[in-house]
C-alpha cells in the first residue's frame, strides 16, 4: 500500500507546475477530488494525470488544480451515469486518449457513447453552452461533429467545464451513498494516511524504507557477500549433517522391514515378560489380601 502511494504521489508530482506547493499538498488535492466524487483515490490520481498529459491546461501554476477539478466532474458523472466500474473505466482512458490526440473522434468517442451515455449527454450540453453553432446538439450528434474535427480538446474540455455546476448539483440530489462508495472512502483515507506517514518530517514509513536499502545496499557490498557466502557454507553443512541423519534413519527402517522376525520376537519375548509379571503381582496380592478376603467372604 506504501508503494501504491509513492508511486501515485510520485505520478502527479510529474505535473505540478505550482512552486508553492509541495507533491504531498497536490497528492491532497486527488484525495478531496476522488472524496467529493466517491471514487477511487489511485483512479482519480491517474485520471488527473491522463488529463495533464493531454496538454489542455498547459504548464501554468493553477493547471493541475483545473486537471483535478476536471478529474472530479468525470467521476461523478460516471457515478450518476450508473455503469459498471469497468466500463466507466474504460471510457475514461477513450476520453484521455481523445484528449491527448487533439480530437475527440473515432474509436474513442464511440467507446464514450456506448460505455457512458451519460457523459455523452453531458457532452452534447455542454457544447452548447460553449458555441452558439453546437445549439441543439444531441449524443447522436456527436458522432458527425467527431468526424468533422469539431470536438477539439478545448472545446471537449470547456464543455465539461460549463457543465461542472450542473453535474455537482445532480449527483447531490441523485446520487445515493452507498456501501461500496463508503468502503472506498475509508481505503482513500488509508492511502491518504499512509502517504503522511512516509513524507511527513521524520515519518516512521520512509525511516522503514530508508531500513530496507540500507540492508540491501549492505548486501551488495564485499561483507554483505562474505555474509551470504557464511551462511551458505553453514547451510551447506546443515543440509549435510541431515543428509546423513536421514540416510541412517532410512537405513535402520530398511534394516527393520527386512528382519520383521526379530521384532515380531522381541514383542512376543516383552509381552510374555509382562504377562508373567502380571501373574506374579496378582498371586503377591492375593497372597497379602486373603484373610481379609475370606472375612469379607465370611460376612
Amino acid at each position: 500500500a506504501n508503494d501504491r502511494v509513492t508511486s501515485d504521489i510520485a505520478k502527479i508530482g510529474l505535473f505540478n507546475f505550482n512552486p508553492n506547493m509541495s507533491n504531498a499538498q497536490a497528492y491532497g488535492m486527488a484525495y478531496k477530488a476522488a472524496e467529493n466524487s466517491r471514487s477511487d483515490l489511485s483512479d482519480t490520481t491517474n485520471l488527473i494525470n491522463r488529463i495533464m498529459m493531454s496538454g489542455v491546461y498547459g504548464q501554468k501554476a493553477g493547471s493541475l488544480g483545473s486537471a483535478t477539478r476536471m478529474a472530479e466532474t468525470l467521476n461523478k458523472a460516471m457515478v450518476i451515469g450508473g455503469g459498471t466500474s469497468e466500463e466507466n473505466k474504460r471510457a475514461l482512458v477513450q476520453l484521455s486518449q481523445g484528449l491527448s490526440s487533439g480530437v475527440l473522434q473515432g474509436d474513442e468517442l464511440r467507446s464514450i457513447r456506448e460505455q457512458s451515455p451519460y457523459l455523452a449527454q453531458v457532452l452534447a450540453q455542454g457544447l452548447a453552452q460553449v458555441d452558439d453553432k453546437f445549439i441543439g446538439t444531441t449524443v447522436g450528434d456527436l458522432k458527425e461533429l467527431g468526424s468533422q474535427g469539431e470536438l477539439t480538446s478545448d472545446v471537449v474540455i470547456k464543455a465539461f467545464e460549463a457543465m461542472q455546476d450542473q453535474v455537482d448539483a445532480t449527483f447531490s440530489d441523485k446520487a445515493p451513498r452507498t456501501w461500496a462508495q463508503g468502503i472506498q472512502s475509508i481505503s482513500n483515507t488509508i492511502k491518504v494516511m499512509t502517504g503522511y506517514l512516509q513524507y511527513m518530517e521524520g515519518g516512521p514509513l520512509e525511516k522503514i524504507s530508508e531500513l530496507v536499502w540500507i540492508i540491501a545496499d549492505y548486501l551488495k557490498s564485499q561483507d554483505g557477500i562474505k555474509l551470504l557466502s557464511g551462511i551458505a557454507t553453514a547451510l551447506s553443512i546443515v543440509g549435510t549433517v541431515l543428509t546423513w541423519v536421514v540416510r541412517a534413519a532410512l537405513t535402520g527402517i530398511s534394516w527393520i522391514m527386512d528382519h520383521s522376525y526379530v521384532l515380531i520376537a522381541i514383542l512376543i519375548v516383552l509381552a510374555s515378560m509382562a504377562i508373567v509379571a502380571g501373574i506374579q503381582m496378582a498371586a503377591a496380592w492375593i497372597a497379602a489380601t486373603w484373610p481379609i478376603l475370606l472375612v469379607i467372604a465370611a460376612i
